[in-house]
């Protein structure tokens, strides 16, 4: 059983132009909250990246899924961070 996209639980302003994104994700009972973060760059910059462009577009929701589905049965991460380049994915 892998795990899914249950709901967004807020959005918070971060530092230089970023935002964070709580999500709650579940698998059966069990059920965790991971952070999605788009840096400023990341969002003033990302439109040639359709990857990065489609988190900034989506609220990080569509690089959560992609995030999880890599995942599968393992422990999500707590912290994913979408910078203008590249996806930094923490514990």
């Amino acid at each position: 059983m892998t795990w899914k996209v249950v709901g967004r639980l807020g959005q918070y302003d971060e530092a230089e132009g970023g935002v964070r994104f709580a999500y709650e994700v579940r698998r059966g009972q069990q059920r965790r909250e991971v952070d999605v973060v788009i840096t400023g760059p990341a969002r003033r910059f990302a439109e040639g990246l359709p990857r990065i462009w489609d988190a900034v577009e989506s609220s990080g929701e569509s690089v959560l899924v992609d995030v999880l589905a890599d995942f599968g049965d393992g422990e999500p991460p707590r912290r994913i961070v979408v910078g203008w380049t590249r996806l930094k994915i923490g514990a």
